[in-house]
């Protein structure tokens, strides 16, 4: 996925990691679906997922993106919503 993101966003798979937090997103992930973890998820988390869906969908079948994903970041500097 990281790739793909950093292909729609015509930026580095490092910056990727820096800006979009995929890993940490993945690590969450999979403490929720396989050990079960219940902790609350934000509303700007789950607005952000929506996002990243759309841009990637979008660039996948040939659209320009919005950059969803990117203004969610953007309004909140700080990111503390983010796991």
């Amino acid at each position: 996925m990281k790739s793909e993101v950093a292909r729609a966003y015509d930026i580095s798979a490092e910056e990727v990691g820096h800006r979009f937090r995929l890993g940490q997103l993945y690590t969450k992930r999979g403490k929720i679906v396989h050990d079960g973890e219940r902790s609350p998820i934000h509303d700007r988390l789950l607005e952000f997922m929506a996002g990243l869906y759309w841009d990637l969908l979008l660039f996948a079948v040939g659209l320009p993106h919005r950059g969803a994903a990117a203004r969610v970041l953007d309004r909140d500097p700080d990111r503390s919503w983010m796991p």
